[in-house]
């Protein structure tokens, strides 16, 4: 189910911050691996994601109850690859 996929996405960008930086540096990379592997997206939702406001994604983070973030040991560190 995409519903599913597209939730999925959106709680990994809002909780784990590596998820969100890597994801801000390649949108498009990020998402073809994760299709290759087990996120399914309609077209629609695969542009979407795409086009989203990262901004929004961090705001909300720096507000989460931090028992429900992962937050990176490496967070002084922009360039972080995870081979995509």
């Amino acid at each position: 189910m995409s519903q599913r996929s597209v939730e999925q996405m959106i709680g990994r960008l809002v909780s784990d911050e590596d998820s969100r930086r890597v994801f801000e540096a390649g949108r498009e990379a990020v998402l073809d691996e994760m299709i290759s592997t087990d996120l399914w997206l309609t077209p629609v939702e695969h542009r979407a994601l795409l086009d989203l406001e990262l901004t929004a994604f961090r705001r909300l983070a720096s507000r989460l109850d931090p028992r429900l973030r992962k937050v990176s040991p490496r967070s002084d560190q922009r360039d972080i690859s995870f081979g995509v």
